[in-house]
């Protein structure tokens, strides 16, 4: 199957690669200048490679909730101690922005430009304040889990087979 017009059309749009000037030939999903955090929806240059999250914290976030729906699916609202434990530590973890399942030594990405709208804004409490960050980055984590369909497209059990589509697909 040709590329051409795709590599055309991405030509035509003034796509660069690497982030430089003139148009290129070479489709700029190899080097976009930035790609859309699938779990927070702000914009943010990959330095190394493609990626679906714009920092370490937004990864074990995604993780977390899909872990957290998963369990739901799997065992409804009696969770076992072992899970229930799990998934205290995981939330724990993403929450103090720290990786809890592995540490992969890659660099973090360039600084994030958050989305214009919260992607969750219908969904968040309006009783917490815009300032505390924590409370609000967990209340939109349990809405995420507790909601009967995916709000972001991290959230979904397919993820890990589907993610580096969706990161070409969003990236600009």
């Amino acid at each position: 199957m040709s590329t051409l017009p795709a590599v055309a059309e991405l030509a035509v749009e003034g796509a660069t690669v690497g982030g430089g000037g003139a148009p290129s030939a070479v489709p700029s999903l190899l080097r976009p200048e930035t790609y859309e955090c699938a779990n927070c929806g702000g914009r943010f240059e990959a330095r190394n490679r493609p990626t679906p999250y714009c920092t370490k914290q937004c990864g074990a976030e995604a993780k977390t909730v899909r872990y957290a729906r998963k369990a739901r699916a799997e065992h409804g609202t009696d969770l076992p101690e072992t899970v229930r434990t799990a998934l205290h530590r995981q939330f724990v973890h993403a929450l103090t922005e720290c990786a809890w399942d592995k540490w992969s030594g890659e660099p973090e990405p360039g600084p994030v430009v958050p989305p214009e709208v919260e992607p969750l804004a219908e969904h968040l409490d309006a009783q917490i304040p815009d300032s505390d960050v924590f409370a609000r980055r967990a209340n939109g984590m349990k809405v995420r889990v507790l909601a009967d369909s995916e709000l972001r497209p991290c959230d979904v059990q397919e993820w890990d087979s589907v993610w580096r589509d969706w990161v070409n697909a969003h990236a600009r």
